[in-house]
């Protein structure tokens, strides 16, 4: 709470700071994710904007979810890759399962964290690494279809439309 307050007030070296106690100190990676979040967000809004999306590639790791990291060329044989499972999980579902799935707020931190890093990734590799773009939405959807809803669900979809629109796959 301190770490999130000092970042409120715009003061990101000290949010790091009281944040990074948290990390040492926490017992498990639920109780550091909120810690991890505010590093990430002070180290955006310090302009180290490489450095964040580092942090939230591996917080990522940890929490189970794989991704490259941004130096890798991305290829189109992962992304098509990608988009196919993406595909058979959608099929697999009908919208009843999806309208029916829990919230995340009822069942656990970690599905919640898992969007929140995905989401803030999107808009910062739209710009900076757009080949990267598509797997993170990608991903979010695939998380959305496997696990409970959280409040980024829209804009993965919604931009997971306009990913297939783009590639010419859908009108």
């Amino acid at each position: 709470a301190c770490a999130e307050a000092q970042l409120a007030c715009g003061n990101n070296d000290g949010a790091i700071i009281s944040a990074n106690a948290v990390n040492v100190h926490g017992r498990c990676l639920n109780d550091k994710l909120s810690a991890k979040y505010t590093i990430y967000t002070a180290l955006y809004t310090q302009g180290k904007i490489e450095y964040a999306c580092h942090k939230a590639i591996c917080v990522l790791d940890e929490l189970g979810i794989r991704l490259p990291s941004l130096e890798t060329q991305i290829e189109s044989a992962p992304v098509r890759s990608e988009l196919i499972k993406t595909e058979k999980l959608m099929m697999s579902l009908r919208s009843e399962d999806l309208v029916t799935r829990p919230m995340s707020e009822d069942c656990g931190k970690s599905s919640s964290f898992i969007m929140k890093f995905l989401f803030s990734l999107c808009h910062i590799v739209y710009v900076t690494k757009p080949d990267f773009f598509p797997l993170v939405v990608f991903r979010m959807v695939q998380i959305t279809l496997e696990r409970p809803i959280t409040s980024e669900a829209s804009f993965a979809f919604a931009t997971y439309s306009n990913i297939l629109c783009k590639f010419g796959l859908r009108d």
